[in-house]
């Protein structure tokens, strides 16, 4: 028996159900389309005038690699963090090991 993975129904794009795989890629497509709506609503009104001056943006932490390929043209220039899922833990170990050297 499969036990129920969150993360592998979302990868597949798919559930076990009843002796049947059910396909849901077109409800998470919706689902993911908002929440970068909601992303890119949020980089502009906190970048506001600022926006217009960034060469690159960087594409980071869990949901990353996964919602890439929706946030490509947030900008005209969009990358996908190196190891992006733990891309954010690698900045805050950065931040702390350079206030280790300044303290």
């Amino acid at each position: 028996m499969e036990y129920f993975s969150l993360d592998k129904c979302i990868e597949n794009n798919n559930i076990y159900f009843r002796g049947q795989y059910i396909d849901f890629s077109k409800e998470l497509n919706v689902l993911k389309n908002e929440l970068v709506r909601l992303i890119k609503k949020s980089i502009l009104n906190s970048l506001k005038d600022k926006y217009e001056k960034v060469s690159t943006m960087f594409v980071a932490g869990g949901g990353g690699k996964d919602l890439y390929p929706f946030l490509k043209d947030a900008h005209t220039n969009v990358e996908l963090a190196k190891d992006a899922q733990f891309a954010n833990a690698y900045g805050f170990l950065k931040v702390c090991q350079m206030q280790q050297n300044i303290a």
